[in-house]
């Protein structure tokens, strides 16, 4: 568990959560770009996620409640029969998150026949610490949500859904060196015409092609342990499952564009500010810290003593740390429920404060999506 880092709850103005997909390598030269789209499929149709009614087998229906998968080492071959490299060699997809796209860089200016990349990470990458990636990379287990603390390494395909009745559900992570996949798929485009390749993700191949997977009491989950014959099935299958659908002339700009354009705020930090070093062990994954309002001694020393105001309650007399108590991890301590302004004892007790910098979501029921959003409700309601 991470500690609890005081200096962060301090400026909790300053905390924001971000979602990149893209890799942060930089292109070599005026080389081509081409932007990947990654369409998920079930019997040809667009997926729906969560929707029940999903025929994989006779009798036999699912649905789709997760999708995630990690994508890497990019390679595109000419008609002359040479392969080259993207430089940017990783790529996180969530269709839940709506991450589908990404942009291959520097790319040499060819006709294209072939495109060919892994599904997974490999070894070296799979085997090192989590905690060296920046915080946008696809690899930063805080991005992605697919490293195993617990085993070490990272799951390439994380597949869930429902089956058979809405309480049973089935969760297929594949992982593990020995499943690592790689797929290889004819195309025809121009590296310097082509501005998109749409390749379909065929989910129902999951289950079927070429092998079959029918969902029973023993098959419903793997976590690709040695010997597993499921993830040994839906390896195969994987590989199986993408198909290069077209290209297009331009590409419509898309969720993607926007995340990987770096619409940042200018910081208004003040030339005498003091910056301050969060530091964390190597091997916790970094967090998205806010580039507009970096962390200053300065900073840290106007977020304590906005924590501990009272005025900013409406009675003004209760302040953030009368309820988030520091002795006691920042948790409303002795009290089952807490108190409001009003002096009225709500439902629920305060949350305690910790791993901030590290959260994508905030309150009891997730409806902050920052930490700023979490600051300001409780001054504004």
């Amino acid at each position: 568990m991470i500690p609890p880092c005081i200096p962060v709850i301090r400026l909790g103005l300053a905390i924001l959560g971000s979602s990149v997909c893209l890799t942060t390598s930089t292109a070599q030269g005026a080389a081509q770009e081409l932007r990947i789209e990654i369409r998920p499929q079930f019997s040809r149709a667009p997926l729906i996620l969560d929707t029940p009614g999903n025929l994989v087998q006779p009798g036999q229906t699912v649905s789709v409640t997760r999708l995630d998968f990690l994508l890497s080492n990019f390679a595109l071959r000419s008609t002359h029969g040479v392969w080259f490299y993207s430089s940017n060699r990783f790529a996180h997809i969530s269709i839940r998150d709506g991450k589908t796209s990404f942009v291959l860089r520097g790319l040499a200016k060819e006709n294209v026949d072939r495109i060919r990349f892994h599904v997974g990470v490999p070894p070296k990458e799979n085997h090192a610490s989590p905690g060296q990636f920046d915080a946008h990379h696809p690899l930063n287990p805080n991005l992605n949500g697919l490293h195993w603390d617990w085993e070490g390494g990272y799951v390439f395909v994380a597949v869930e859904g429902m089956w058979k009745e809405r309480s049973r559900g089935y969760s297929f992570h594949i992982a593990t060196d020995a499943h690592l996949m790689t797929v290889e798929l004819p195309v025809r485009l121009q590296t310097d015409q082509a501005s998109s390749l749409q390749i379909s993700f065929n989910v129902d191949g999951l289950f079927s092609h070429p092998n079959e997977v029918r969902l029973t009491d023993e098959t419903l989950s793997t976590h690709s342990r040695a010997g597993d014959p499921v993830a040994h099935k839906l390896r195969i299958n994987i590989e199986h499952a993408f198909e290069a659908i077209g290209t297009l002339h331009p590409s419509t700009p898309t969720r993607s564009d926007a995340d990987s354009a770096g619409t940042i705020s200018r910081a208004l930090v003040s030339s005498q500010a003091t910056p301050h070093r969060f530091a964390f062990p190597s091997y916790y994954p970094q967090p998205a810290l806010p580039l507009d309002n970096p962390l200053t001694l300065q900073g840290i020393a106007l977020g304590q003593r906005l924590f501990e105001d009272p005025q900013l309650s409406a009675s003004n007399k209760q302040s953030c740390a009368s309820c988030h108590q520091a002795a006691s991890g920042f948790a409303d301590a002795g009290k089952r429920y807490s108190v409001g302004a009003d002096g009225r004892v709500g439902t629920r007790n305060t949350m305690p404060l910790f791993n901030l910098a590290w959260r994508h979501s905030f309150f009891w029921d997730g409806r902050a999506a920052t930490l700023r959003e979490q600051v300001l409700q409780p001054i504004e309601n």
